[in-house]
């Protein structure tokens, strides 16, 4: 069963080989990190459970990209983030999601709990840019409210974000964690997407440090895509025809 776009979109919002598509536009502003994974995705919506190997590039504040493979290596999908907006490449369909608001696309796929740079920040199990108090807890925009966990040497193991009437918007969990370059990362990343009723489950084989990236946006490309793609709305599959995107 080919899952539905949407979950590939989310597997990187959440959580970003295909032979058609123009060359690699190479970018070497440093640096990134790499990660390679598995992708365990539950959502009860599109009757989906699935089980996918995955490779992860994640830089600071602004670019995501994650590609998913088939169980014989070949690409399923393609996800990117960048500022200049988000793009869901399916090469076995011919399909192209776009928005050119990545910070809306996101936002609306987690009820408003995230921007870009504080979901690259959790992928890397590193707190986003919140002004922390000193229980953890953090004051978001429109009443939501953050709580933080940590464990004794200060790694996150626990986050909640919940509205303001204290409705569950997001829950993610570390573990498990991996020493690379001075740095800590997270073998075990749990997300629950509760207004999506999604849950994923990302474990970390590897990590490593990118001093330059090949970063392919598909809505970067010339005419706005792959040819042969045409572009799609991608907010008509995270929020549903006629439904505003929540501001992050």
């Amino acid at each position: 069963m080919t899952p539905h776009p949407l979950v590939f979109c989310l597997s990187m919002l959440l959580v970003t080989g295909c032979a058609t598509r123009a060359p690699a536009r190479t970018d070497t502003r440093p640096f990134a990190w790499k990660a390679s994974l598995s992708l365990t995705i539950q959502a009860p919506r599109w009757d989906l459970a699935a089980n996918v190997p995955a490779t992860l590039l994640v830089r600071r504040p602004d670019v995501l990209f994650l590609q998913l493979r088939g169980p014989i290596g070949g690409p399923l999908a393609e996800a990117c983030s960048d500022r200049a907006g988000v793009s869901v490449l399916l090469p076995a369909e011919r399909r192209l999601l776009v928005d050119t608001d990545p910070q809306a696309a996101i936002g609306a796929a987690t009820g408003g709990a995230l921007a870009l740079d504080g979901l690259a920040a959790l992928l890397l199990g590193e707190a986003p840019g919140w002004d922390v108090g000193p229980d953890g807890s953090v004051a978001l925009a429109e009443g939501r409210v953050a709580m933080l966990g940590r464990d004794a040497q200060g790694r996150l193991v626990s986050l909640v974000v919940r509205d303001a009437s204290g409705t569950d918007l997001l829950q993610a969990t570390w573990e498990g964690w991996i020493r690379r370059e001075g740095a800590w990362r997270p073998g075990k990343l749990g997300l629950r997407v509760a207004p999506l009723d999604l849950d994923v489950e990302a474990r970390f084989r590897s990590w490593e440090i990118l001093g330059s990236v090949p970063v392919t946006c598909a809505h970067a490309l010339p005419g706005g895509g792959p040819e042969g793609f045409a572009p799609e709305r991608l907010g008509e599959h995270v929020t549903g025809p006629g439904t505003a995107p929540v501001e992050p």
